[in-house]
């Protein structure tokens, strides 16, 4: 077990950037939502803050597909009244909750589609990165 999550924590520094997107006009959300839908067997991810309900029905849909969904997220954001980890604790996907060194956090924001595609950024997997900037 330990060694999976060595490897996501490694995988981003060894990644390629073939595709780039950006927020808020860029369909990030979707391009997530794309990647989750056609995830056949693995789906690990290192996600400081989830608050998208539609992320995590997508979520919860993969692992009913049998799609074997691994999240670590920051125990910080967990008390946010949206999070999704209550929803998806009971689904099937394993949600592990890891606190920072010190002050420190888990602020990481990947995701690695069946050992072969990545998915990295700022972006994060809530409500409000999908709100428009102000004019």
């Amino acid at each position: 077990m330990k060694k999976s999550f060595l490897l996501l924590f490694l995988w981003p520094f060894f990644a390629r950037a073939d595709d780039v997107y950006f927020s808020p006009k860029g369909h990030v959300r979707e391009q997530i939502l794309r990647r989750i839908r056609h995830c056949q067997s693995t789906l690990d991810i290192a996600m400081y803050s989830l608050t998208s309900r539609e992320i995590a029905d997508a979520l919860d849909d993969a692992g009913r597909r049998g799609v074997k969904v691994r999240l670590i997220r920051d125990v910080s954001q967990t008390d946010e009244k949206s999070d999704a980890d209550t929803y998806l604790e009971p689904k099937e996907v394993e949600v592990r909750l890891l606190k920072g060194i010190g002050r420190g956090i888990m602020h990481d924001k990947f995701a690695v589609f069946d050992g072969k595609e990545g998915f990295t950024g700022s972006y994060n997997w809530t409500n409000n990165a999908v709100m428009p900037l102000s004019a």
